[in-house]
């Protein structure tokens, strides 16, 4: 039996997290009992999780049904033959192939196959799993942030809970990776409202500017993870508008389109490629 490694990765993560924390907020993370015990069932809550995970990977290392008749599929079309990788939007092939998703998760593992010179079956399934521990994580850097660590272990504790999300995340599809894309811009714009509405600044610093970017930047990675993106790009697009407006700010929602931007624009070249989708042309029907 090997040495497990990852495992050991995720404890020293996590003992790196807290003392990071802990420096940036002493106050918040006084080693007492009742910060003690939600880390505790938190840890153990990750450990369950971890073997979970690799349990789905060694019984399902294929993933899910739409990771090999979408993701992986497309990914072998372009690490098979890069310079022809748009026959892989072919409107000829099954509309249940579904041509028109977005390929941040394909060209991943097109990507990493083409580093390693061969297609090798742990690249999906260590995408996979970097995107569910990195949800996880991140729901709880983000509430710790603002509302303490035993709060946010039990918010992380209660996701890892939720039926489903941890099979979803093993299964080599895009739903996780468009929900931490999705909750990464959403967590950075209220940190954002957080900072702007300090005594601290004055909402125009180049700190608040940065965070709305990189909001903007997890934003557009969401539309090119998965088409639902797009009308989360369109929700955050309408609230922000009337927020910025409001505020009489509305030149501040410039950097939330820049970081936006270019994910958009490369989104929009794919998607004047890629046949119509399934909804539009009533594939269903046939």
């Amino acid at each position: 039996v090997g040495f497990p490694f990852i495992t050991l990765q995720i404890v020293v993560l996590l003992v790196l997290l807290f003392i990071t924390l802990r420096r940036e907020h002493p106050a918040h993370y006084e080693l007492h009992i009742t910060n003690y015990l939600p880390l505790i069932f938190l840890l153990l809550s990750l450990i369950v999780t971890l073997a979970s995970f690799i349990n789905f990977s060694i019984r399902r290392d294929q993933g899910a049904f739409d990771a090999w008749m979408i993701y992986n599929r497309a990914a072998r079309f372009i690490f098979r033959d890069p310079i022809n990788w748009q026959a892989t939007l072919s409107p000829e092939l099954y509309w249940g192939f579904h041509a028109d998703y977005p390929l941040l998760v394909s060209s991943n593992v097109a990507w990493a196959w083409a580093a390693l010179g061969a297609e090798n079956i742990r690249v999906p399934l260590a995408q996979s799993g970097l995107f569910l521990f990195a949800c996880i994580g991140l729901l709880f850097t983000a509430l710790a942030q603002v509302k303490g660590v035993r709060l946010a272990s039990l918010a992380a504790i209660i996701l890892m809970s939720v039926s489903g999300f941890v099979r979803s995340g093993s299964g080599q599809t895009a739903d996780v990776p468009l929900m931490f894309y999705m909750l990464a811009s959403i967590s950075i714009l209220y940190l954002w409202s957080v900072k702007a509405n300090s005594h601290e600044s004055d909402g125009k610093s180049s700190y608040t500017k940065e965070l709305l970017f990189i909001s903007g930047l997890m934003a557009g990675l969401a539309g090119w993870t998965k088409n639902e993106g797009l009308l989360f790009i369109a929700v955050c697009i309408v609230i922000l508008f009337f927020v910025f407006a409001g505020t009489r700010s509305l030149r501040s929602f410039m950097y939330f389109g820049l970081g936006l931007a270019l994910p958009v624009l490369v989104n929009l070249y794919f998607k004047s490629l890629a046949p119509s989708g399934d909804l539009l042309s009533g594939s269903f029907a046939d």
